[in-house]
């Protein structure tokens, strides 16, 4: 299919739907090592400076976030992106120290309890052809009460990457 191109995208080129993949880097010996998948997600940018992220996360526990963007600098782009994460406990029968669960249609009892809210910041660079983009992030996991509870009290770093998806592109997921 031949489509006129999105003007907005010449106003804001970072403008449009990407699939993206981030990746733990340099997180030390107590973190995630080196090359293990944090998210696969599809991520929008907007020309209004706002972000929304279907995450490869399941449904039960927080796969819908948004953010906020700015562009910093030349094809650089610094996201400010926030989600409510919660966790999910399937089990043949509820657990007497959660909330009373319904059971599932199957059976399980799934019992999903708030963890608390957290962050990705990312800074990354468009390429300039604007049909993908790299860079790096910081995700810090809060609980209730905001204090980080990732392993080692410390958010996870790592490496970002996008490609933009346009009306031709396949599904490849």
């Amino acid at each position: 299919v031949h489509a006129m191109p999105n003007p907005l995208q010449f106003l804001e080129p970072i403008t449009g739907l990407y699939q993206v993949t981030m990746t733990a880097e340099g997180n030390g010996p107590t973190g995630l090592p080196d090359g293990a998948p944090v998210d696969h997600a599809y991520v929008q940018w907007h020309a209004d400076g706002t972000e929304l992220m279907n995450s490869g996360r399941p449904a039960g526990d927080g796969n819908f976030c948004m953010g906020t963007w700015a562009q910093t600098g030349p094809r650089t782009y610094t996201l400010n992106h926030f989600m409510l994460s919660w966790a999910q406990y399937a089990s043949d029968a509820p657990d007497p120290n959660l909330p009373p669960a319904t059971p599932s249609p199957g059976g399980l009892y799934v019992d999903n309890q708030f963890i608390g809210p957290a962050s990705i910041q990312e800074t990354i660079t468009l390429a300039k052809d604007g049909q993908s983009y790299t860079g790096t992030f910081v995700l810090t996991q809060y609980d209730k009460n905001y204090n980080i509870i990732l392993p080692g009290g410390i958010p996870i770093k790592g490496t970002v990457t996008g490609t933009r998806e346009t009306l031709n592109s396949p599904v490849t997921y």
